[in-house]
């Protein structure tokens, strides 16, 4: 991931890659280690700032006060906010036929 980031950033997409990097703080603190999410989100913050970016800056201060930007907005379930009826049911064994190809595991 370290080296998409830095490819990505090398391409001008540096806003993309501070949202990965938000993601990656996500997991820190997901797998207990809070001091290195605080220490990603914190240079999100700074880079998101010193570039205008705004809406990525606001969301890495808001998971420094404890906020989830994973998290779906306030009063969406998760199967609504993605446009799925309530109680949607894929068909049977739709998930078991999937297949990945030739991508090397």
């Amino acid at each position: 991931m370290v080296v998409e980031d830095q490819l990505g950033a090398r391409a001008g997409l540096v806003p993309g890659t501070l949202s990965q990097q938000m993601l990656l703080a996500v997991l820190a603190r997901a797998t207990g280690d809070a001091a290195g999410a605080e220490a990603l989100a914190r240079e999100v913050a700074r880079w998101a700032g010193a570039l205008g970016a705004v809406h990525i800056e606001a969301q890495a201060r808001a998971f420094l006060s404890g906020a989830d930007p994973t998290a779906p907005p306030a009063g969406h379930a998760p199967s609504t906010a993605i446009g799925l009826p309530p109680g949607y049911e894929p068909p049977s064994g739709a998930a078991a036929e999937v297949h990945m190809g030739s991508i090397p595991r």
